[in-house]
């Protein structure tokens, strides 16, 4: 990154506003995944198995994997399963056009 910047500089405001958001996102993570682990150890009872007491990286993992689908599942036109079809639509001046998402 420091190559690509070359005398940029990043503001103490800026870095602030990242932790926090760094934070959230892990805060996230530990809240999805100790749900799996939660559910994991639920099947293990069931099972006779020994409760799993530690997250570990798959559990991570599945959070993580979790909150991205979430996301995913959450981007605009990706509702109710429907395929996304692009539509152009011209302005009163034709260099002008902007690209709407519409769902079919």
């Amino acid at each position: 990154m420091k190559e690509k910047c070359k005398g940029c500089q990043i503001s103490d405001k800026a870095v602030v506003i990242l932790s926090i958001y760094i934070e959230e996102y892990v805060k996230n993570v530990t809240e999805k995944s100790m749900e799996i682990l939660d559910k994991m150890n639920e099947n293990c009872e069931i099972q006779g198995l020994r409760k799993q007491m530690r997250l570990d990286d798959k559990c991570i993992q599945k959070g993580i994997n979790n909150i991205n689908q979430e996301n995913l599942l959450n981007l605009p036109g990706k509702q109710e399963g429907g395929k996304v079809k692009e539509k152009k639509r011209f302005g009163k001046h034709l260099q002008i056009n902007e690209l709407s998402m519409e769902v079919i």
